[in-house]
């Protein structure tokens, strides 16, 4: 996911490398035409193997599957892949990518709420709503460690629709308070507090 950032330092390593053949080769003919037919075969490995690599950046999806298959513990190329996935309609695969990018993000003790609203963002698509409001329960626990305001007002408006979803009034009235309380100005939590108390 970050072999672009290689190609400016690279350029010196390279220009040193062709110095360093040309110093090598000299004046003599027979290294010269050696140093050059190297070169060819070193460019035709090269070639194929650069387009190879090309092809993983043909778009999105194919990025972050190529960053999971080189490093399949990378919770964020899973957080990333899901979101791709969720944009596109394929919200199987986007929980299915937000589970592992929550798994390993925790794995690797990386605190990242947003990949738990992801995952429920995925589940509420899908009509699994406790699913949902598991995965956003476990975003809120998360957002109380990074002291983050607006992002647990978020988390417990989130989760507070997935309880609703479920007929579960009281307990949703609950978290949209919670929510207006972090974040008197978040909107969606006013609606639901409305619709959760019968006045909308």
């Amino acid at each position: 996911m970050a072999d672009r950032y290689t190609y400016v330092p690279l350029i010196g390593v390279f220009v040193a490398a062709v110095w360093a053949c040309a110093e090598i080769a000299g004046d003599s003919a027979r290294r010269r035409v050696a140093a050059a037919v190297v070169s060819v075969v070193v460019a035709g490995i090269l070639i194929p193997l650069s387009w190879i690599q090309i092809g993983t950046w043909v778009d999105t999806r194919s990025v972050w599957t190529h960053a999971i298959q080189v490093d399949p513990a990378n919770g964020m190329a899973h957080f990333n892949l899901g979101v791709e996935l969720y944009q596109n309609g394929d919200f199987e695969g986007a929980a299915r990518s937000q589970t592992e990018a929550v798994r390993t993000l925790r794995k690797g003790n990386t605190l990242r709420a947003d990949a738990g609203i992801a995952l429920g963002n995925a589940y509420m698509k899908l009509q699994r709503y406790e699913d949902a409001a598991n995965a956003y329960t476990g975003a809120v626990e998360t957002q109380s460690h990074l002291n983050d305001t607006a992002g647990a007002a978020t988390a417990h408006c989130s989760l507070a629709y997935a309880l609703l979803a479920q007929n579960r009034h009281t307990d949703a009235t609950a978290e949209f308070n919670e929510a207006l309380r972090l974040n008197p100005d978040l909107g969606p939590a006013q609606q639901g507090l409305d619709r959760a108390t019968g006045k909308q």
